[in-house]
């Protein structure tokens, strides 16, 4: 029988949004209890132990300039940060050519850069037309909420190493494709970010800083100070008002009887959850227009960061193939040395047909071969199971922290309706479970590669109902909250 508590305020959601929701109501004395999907706080962001007390961040991990309630939480938790390592040049890979290159954008050809240049202009000045707060009120906004960023941009780029640096730019701040994204919510992201350079830059960009003892540890914090309020392996089938109050129930596990809900999930899990009455027309349809986007995230490990003895920083592009861009993502003693890479939109749903000899061959290869070649290997009592020479995990994963909470919306059976906007939603990141475990050979030459993997097989997330930056309220409309 299912466990019956009663409260205030019910949130749907342990993610960072909604565990930060119920922090504030308790610190207000409001009781609140939180009801979680998952076996574990913190939805889209994640750790994973490495062995020798490191671990690495396979959800959302950074934080940047103009990110100030994000950053005073951490103080508020003693969470310390350390800026992303950023010392050196970057590398381009097209087509297997690869170079080294100073500054945000790669080396291509004088055309390309010109259009590159006049593009990034013309996206920050449009994009400051569009307050990010209210974008619904910019002049042009019905224009821009009825097309894609992709149709903005036909007839704008013209070369295509321009397309191609574009569409991989595109990608991997919105782990989508520009006909993928609206154009509206696109401009309003730019806008809050303080500019597209400031999306994809590592200082003074979204990637500047991260967290010592990663992103999860927020998450875990904030539910030690919630202790006995929060309820875990709880996924909400259905929220039902019941003569002024708000009826909860978690899949049989616990039901809450509260004055309001807080539903501090992603709005492709929301549309999921029965809601009796149901929710008006316009949310409803706006729930089912807000698909997820889709990242694999692949994460190698190695004995020491050896690509910063070359006056490289781990930064990299990637034109073609399974993975688009590369970070330095080693702990802040610098060893192990960890290179991670994003494999996002479309680029994702291919590297998730592949089978397991074809994502070792292309995914390992291509993660591994951009810093140089070099025989690195780990000891075995430094990794999981025993492992040596470098470890791969690859593991779909959200934007989480590296971004604002801004929605993300992307196009699904058309563009979404301007009442989304209001309803301020966020999307989450596709963040897929399960996994198997193989042994691999080594690969020819002095390429490192790894001796085991973790992969996560595609899933449709419906258990999950994490939290995500969503400030959507269900309230009885029977009983106000004087």
């Amino acid at each position: 029988m299912a466990e019956r508590r009663d409260a205030d305020v019910v949130v749907v959601g342990a993610g960072l949004a909604g565990l930060s929701a119920a922090r504030t109501l308790v610190k207000a004395g409001v009781d609140t209890v939180v009801v979680e999907a998952r076996d574990r706080v913190g939805g889209r962001v994640v750790n994973a132990s490495i062995g020798g007390g490191e671990i690495v961040e396979m959800g959302g991990q950074w934080m940047g300039p103009g990110q100030t309630d994000l950053a005073t939480l951490a103080e508020e938790l003693g969470i310390g940060t350390f800026p992303t390592y950023n010392t050196g040049q970057r590398l381009i890979d097209r087509s297997g050519n690869v170079r080294s290159y100073s500054g945000l954008i790669p080396p291509v050809s004088i055309l390309a850069l010109i259009e590159l240049g006049i593009m990034r202009w013309r996206l920050n000045a449009t994009a400051r037309n569009v307050p990010p707060d209210a974008p619904w009120d910019s002049a042009h906004a019905v224009e821009w909420d009825g097309q894609t960023l992709g149709t903005w941009l036909q007839g704008k780029l013209h070369t295509r190493d321009a397309k191609a640096v574009m569409e991989t730019a595109v990608g991997s701040i919105w782990a989508a494709e520009p006909q993928d994204l609206n154009l509206l919510q696109a401009l309003a992201y730019t806008c809050a970010a303080g500019g597209f350079d400031a999306l994809s830059e590592t200082t003074g960009g979204l990637q500047q800083d991260r967290f010592v003892g990663g992103s999860a540890l927020i998450a875990e914090r904030i539910a030690s100070e919630l202790a006995g309020r929060v309820v875990l392996s709880a996924p909400v089938g259905a929220i039902t008002d019941r003569a002024g109050r708000v009826d909860v129930d978690a899949a049989g596990s616990v039901r809450v009887e509260a004055r309001f809900a807080i539903i501090a999930v992603p709005p492709s899990l929301a549309a999921r959850i029965h809601f009796e009455p149901a929710l008006p027309g316009i949310r409803d349809q706006a729930l089912q227009r807000l698909p997820m986007g889709s990242v694999i995230k692949v994460v190698a490990i190695y004995e020491k960061p050896f690509w910063r003895e070359r006056n490289l920083n781990g930064q990299a592009v990637i034109m073609q193939g399974p993975l688009a861009s590369t970070f330095d993502d080693s702990p802040p003693e610098g060893s192990p040395g960890v290179l991670l890479a994003f494999s996002p939109g479309a680029r994702s749903w291919e590297f998730a047909k592949l089978s397991t000899e074809e994502d070792r061959d292309r995914g390992v290869r291509a993660a591994v071969r951009l810093p140089g070649r070099t025989p690195a290997r780990i000891p075995r009592e430094g990794l999981d199971r025993g492992s040596v020479d470098p470890r791969v995990l690859l593991r779909a994963r959200g934007r989480g922290l590296d971004h604002r909470s801004a929605p993300h919306p992307t196009r699904a059976g058309g563009t979404p309706p301007l009442g989304w906007l209001r309803d301020r939603f966020a999307v989450l990141r596709r963040d897929e479970r399960g996994g198997r475990l193989w042994p691999t050979r080594r690969s020819r030459g002095d390429h490192p590669a790894p001796i085991r993997a973790w992969r996560a097989p595609a899933t449709d997330c419906r258990a999950d109902a994490d939290a995500v930056a969503a400030d959507g309220c269900y309230q009885s409309p029977k009983r106000s909250r004087q």
